[in-house]
């Protein structure tokens, strides 16, 4: 069973807090463009382990990209990675870490962690993955699977064409038809949570303006699951309706 933490970017599965798209470093290189932001492993480590203490969670999984760059890292992004990690040990709780497409060599800097492979994992009977890859079909034979990866939104345009991008959770159903054009078994009634990003600069992909195509990962491109029939809800809860609505609300 999951239960959605109210205006975060988390989720609770029995007694694992899952987060997701850490991206720890990305300020380098913001830096790098001109924009001066300070380093964020404290900030980030602070709120999982407030979220993990307020909820009595005894494992946090991290849906991948927990590193930003995608070849090894810099330097300074070691050290963010690192610094992540130790200041988690005050929790003691199980970590795991989906492996991302940002997340080659990520064993080398989270030693605490048990690391997946991008096919996923099923824990607590829930199905998690990070979804730039195609889960595995253990994951898919699942009622319930949890991905990120997309780092899905909504754009928010008034009257006046002042547009406000928020982050925010997509709930998408199973395309059969889809999913047997690579699954031979899949959860027919299979249900997919897409997760915000829980760092907040990495920004969030406006799903009522973007094309299956034009999504990274499998699971859009190949219409496993079709992007227009996903239903949308703001971090506060606040159901938006689906997206195929949300597009021509825009217009």
């Amino acid at each position: 069973m999951l239960k959605y933490l109210y205006n975060e970017p988390a989720v609770l599965c029995g007694r694992s807090l899952v987060i997701s798209d850490l991206h720890l470093g990305i300020t380098a290189e913001m830096f790098a463009k001109g924009t001066r932001v300070g380093p964020q492993a404290e900030q980030l480590a602070g709120k999982a382990k407030r979220l993990i203490e307020e909820n009595k969670a005894k494992r946090l999984v991290i849906l991948g990209d927990v590193k930003h760059t995608v070849p090894s890292p810099s330097g300074d992004e070691k050290n963010e990675v690192e610094r992540f990690f130790a200041f988690l040990r005050e929790v003691a709780v199980e970590i795991v870490i989906v492996r991302g497409n940002h997340d080659g060599g990520i064993e080398k800097w989270a030693r605490e962690a048990g690391i997946v492979g991008s096919g996923g994992v099923v824990l607590g009977g829930v199905g998690f993955a990070h979804g730039h890859a195609w889960p595995s079909k253990e994951v898919m034979m699942r009622r319930n699977i949890v991905t990120s990866h997309i780092h899905p939104g909504i754009s928010i345009v008034d009257k006046l064409g002042a547009r406000n991008l928020q982050p925010a959770w997509a709930i998408c159903g199973i395309n059969p038809a889809g999913a047997a054009g690579h699954y031979a078994q899949f959860n027919k009634k299979l249900e997919m949570t897409v997760m915000p990003a829980f760092n907040p600069l990495v920004g969030a992909m406006p799903l009522n303006e973007a094309s299956p195509e034009g999504i990274p990962g499998p699971l859009f491109r190949n219409e496993t699951f079709k992007l227009d029939e996903c239903k949308i809800y703001l971090l506060d809860g606040t159901c938006m309706g689906n997206v195929s609505n949300l597009r021509k609300r825009k217009r």
